[in-house]
């Protein structure tokens, strides 16, 4: 039995350790999302967001107050206040996201329609000048046969 808590303790105290080695700003997204889940905070918003609020949450863990902020933010307004700001600036960051991704499609777009334009200018371009090569030559054969015309009449 006593093993068993010793062993028990240690790997309370690895997990502890491993706790404090983890360094949110090296982790992916899924990573973080992972980690404050599992210390039962929020996991939604945008890499920079997740990073601060497990960098907090490992700040607050160190310090101890880890274990009593279930306690704690019961009864304390200031967290209450803090968390019901998360979701106002995870909507700011999300429209922020979608008005950048519209105007990158915007500018796509943009960029597609003047493409097309100056395909089609290009494409009459060379329309105008094949009429146009195509009425010299015809041109040019309408006179050599007109002096064949001619050479032959004064023969």
């Amino acid at each position: 039995r006593r093993s068993e808590a010793s062993e028990d303790d240690d790997d309370d105290e690895k997990e502890e350790e491993g706790k404090a080695k983890i360094d949110p700003s090296r982790l992916r997204v899924v990573d973080l999302r992972k980690e404050l889940q599992a210390r039962g905070l929020s996991y939604k918003g945008l890499k920079a967001t997740l990073v601060a609020r497990l960098t907090e949450a490992l700040n607050q863990e160190k310090r101890g107050e880890g274990e009593d902020r279930d306690d704690a933010s019961s009864g304390n307004g200031d967290e209450q206040e803090e968390e019901s700001d998360e979701p106002d600036i995870e909507a700011e960051e999300q429209e922020a996201e979608e008005r950048r991704r519209k105007k990158k499609e915007d500018e796509d777009k943009r960029r597609m329609i003047e493409v097309g334009k100056r395909m089609r200018k290009e494409a009459e371009e060379r329309r105008r000048k094949a009429a146009y090569e195509q009425a010299k030559k015809q041109a040019e054969e309408e006179e050599r046969r007109q002096k064949q015309e001619e050479e032959e009449e004064e023969r």
